[in-house]
Formats: C-alpha cells, structure tokens, sequence
C-alpha cells in the first residue's frame, strides 16, 4: 500500500478545502472587452517610411471579404485614396514623396530621425560618389547592422560600425 505525498505537508495550515476554492474574477477581468467579430484591412501604398494608408473596416470577417472581393469598388476606393492622397501631400510637399522627415517615426510620414545618416557622421566615398548610410535589423534579433550603399547600387556594401 503507497502513502499519501501530501499527508503531512509541511507548509499546510490544515485546510485542504481553501487551495480548491475558485476565486471570483474581478475587475480586471471585465477590462478587455470581448471581440465583437469586426474586422480591419489596412491597405498602404508602395511600402515605404511616406507611404499613406487607406483602412476598410467591417462588421465581420465573411463582410470584409465581400468587399475586398468586389474589385470595381476597391479599385474606385484606391483610385479616389490615391487622388486625396495627391493632392494633401501637394499642398505640403516636405511630407514624403520620398524625402526623410526631420523628427521622424511617430506621427505620420517620413523616416524615422537620423535613418539615412550614420549616428557619428561618417560618410564614406566610392566611384559613383557619396555613399547612403543604411541600417536595419538583423534578421535574427540580435540587434542592429550598419551600412554604407553605392548611390547607383553598383559597389559592394560596405560594412560599418555605429
């Protein structure tokens, strides 16, 4: 006959029947309000730091593939996107159309601050000219890389430092 582990647990008080007690979820459980089966598909244009983005919403995930099935009505939302989209960044032409923005990453538009230029000023030559200071993430996690690029893409990369 095998004995009980737990018959004389040390750090027991006695009643075995507290530690099966449920506990009553509070307040913070009601925090987080339950999904309600909408869904968002964001749309941005050309991929880059300037690019505008244009976000369908739906009431539920089977709606929203209707819509974005219907090709002559995204094709016609895209079409009028691209025409308002035009003509804002005509009216302010420092924002984007592939210029970095001085201040950068939050609040709409252009590179994050300093993207195109090494932290400690260096710059670096090749035949075709100055070359654009890049950096990145590397692929695996571990932090950043940083690089100089031929202006015309036809050099080697240069590895650099921060």
């Amino acid at each position: 006959m095998s004995s009980d582990p737990f018959e004389n647990d040390p750090f027991s008080d006695g009643d075995a029947d507290e530690a099966q007690t449920a506990i009553a979820p509070g307040p913070a459980a009601d925090a987080v309000p339950a999904w309600d089966g909408s869904a968002t598909y964001t749309f941005k244009g050309k991929g880059g730091f300037d690019s505008s983005w244009l976000v369908v919403r739906a009431p539920s995930l089977g709606r929203l593939a209707e819509l974005l099935e219907d090709r002559d009505e995204v094709k016609r939302l895209v079409d009028a996107a691209t025409a308002v989209d035009a003509y804002l960044k005509s009216k302010d032409p420092g924002s984007g159309q592939g210029q970095a923005r001085q201040g950068g990453g939050s609040g709409g538009g252009g590179k994050p601050a300093g993207a195109s230029r090494h932290p400690k000023g260096k710059t670096s030559q090749c035949e075709h000219g100055e070359r654009v200071y890049k950096s990145g993430q590397k692929k695996n996690g571990s932090g950043l890389w940083h690089a100089f690029d031929c202006p015309q893409n036809v050099c080697d990369r240069e590895w650099t430092t921060a």
